[in-house]
């Protein structure tokens, strides 16, 4: 019995060591990362799937995080005071609820002029995807495939929903989009 106690204080120790950090928005503008899909009959409905219908809350968007429990990021956008709820599931994302929101939202605007051609600029501000396209402007402009679909950013095929029922598979070579099906 007395070995069962120092066990269980080091397993309690390792568990806590081992959850995620708390995520500190509070009093702070972010903006999005990337592109984020929304109905706007139901903006209290983005699934972490990321469907590629409706209208897009740009990349850049300055918002304030109301809200984060297990499943959901509340927010709204810092002008129009619009608010919006991510709903988070597992299988759509690798990790956790703080790694979606990591790669959701930064306190810094992301640079998209100057860092990617004008061609992916254009493509980026429509929310569309062209031949050509780097990995990392496909990200900004689509947003994360989901992890269900695609494994790692690392895959030279990357599948996306462009629904609940249609999906958009991606073919990458040399880091490049060349096929988009």
């Amino acid at each position: 019995m007395k070995r069962a106690i120092p066990a269980f204080a080091l397993l309690t120790v390792m568990a806590s060591c081992a959850s995620s950090p708390k995520i500190d928005y509070r009093d702070k503008t972010l903006h999005t990362r990337v592109n984020i899909w929304y109905n706007d009959l139901r903006p209290e409905e983005i699934p972490s799937a990321n469907y590629h219908r409706g209208k897009i809350l740009p990349a850049g968007t300055p918002v304030r995080v109301l809200d984060i429990d297990r499943k959901t990021i509340r927010f709204q956008v810092a002008r129009s005071g619009e608010q919006y709820v991510l709903r988070f599931a597992k299988r759509d994302v690798d990790g956790m609820i703080n790694e979606y929101f990591y790669r959701m939202f930064h306190e810094v605007k992301p640079k998209i002029e100057g860092r990617f051609t004008k061609k992916e600029c254009r493509a980026i501000w429509l929310g569309e995807l062209e031949i050509g396209m780097t990995k990392e402007a496909a990200v900004v402009s689509w947003g994360y495939p989901p992890a269900h679909k695609t494994m790692s950013l690392k895959d030279d095929t990357w599948t996306y929903w462009v629904d609940k029922t249609t999906l958009r598979t991606i073919t990458f070579v040399g880091g490049k989009i060349k096929t988009i099906e």
